[in-house]
């Protein structure tokens, strides 16, 4: 059996779901022999995820590991750069030991809906937030292609044609998704991976 492991923060662990209605479970449903493993931890770095590899992602000996992050990184205030390149260490890592890596953009957010909520704003506030995460969506993007790897852009999955974020895939805080929004990127994911990745 060929094993995909879905490394992330919050986006990926889908702590308020069911673990069958995230989309690395939604996604492990619908691949017959392939196992789709959640390595999402709420709050997850991509500094952390980075640590983690060598006792998470080595032992386990996946074909293939998506990673999504850098929400998190950038409500803390981190540079994009470090971002990136926390990112394509992990590329470079899952390439050394024989994984196919492949990078998924992080979400936008409900503006709105995330200000009336009682956390900690990012340096910054909400507005250079959202401005960084398009950044980083660009960034990553850019970056996949010079590096010659699949790049997964879920952020424009969740804005309609102008671009403005769609609140009917996000939960109350307005960051999650909820089971639709897994259920889009699910779909997503599962196009990239009989398309391109699982043919051969």
């Amino acid at each position: 059996m060929r094993t995909i492991i879905c490394l992330g923060d919050s986006l990926t662990q889908g702590a308020d779901l069911d673990p069958s209605r995230t989309w690395p479970g939604l996604a492990d449903n619908a691949l017959a022999g392939v196992a789709v493993v959640n390595q999402g931890i709420g709050g997850d770095t991509t500094g952390g995820m980075l640590a983690r590899f060598p006792s998470v992602i080595v032992p386990a000996k996946p074909d293939l590991l998506l990673i999504l992050g850098g929400s998190n990184d950038l409500w803390f205030g981190l540079d994009r750069r470090i971002i990136v390149a926390n990112v394509y260490a992990l590329v470079s890592q899952a390439r050394f030991h024989g994984i196919t890596p492949l990078v998924a953009t992080p979400l936008p957010f409900v503006a709105d809906v995330v200000e009336a909520q009682p956390w900690l704003p990012p340096p910054g506030g909400y507005g250079v937030m959202a401005q960084e995460l398009a950044a980083l969506r660009t960034d990553l993007t850019r970056a996949a292609e010079s590096s010659e790897v699949l790049c997964l852009d879920l952020y424009s999955r969740f804005c309609d044609a102008d671009g403005v974020v769609q609140s009917r895939f996000f939960l109350e805080d307005g960051v999650h998704p909820n089971y639709p929004g897994h259920q889009r990127i699910a779909r997503a994911l599962l196009a990239v991976m009989q398309g391109e990745l699982l043919c051969g």
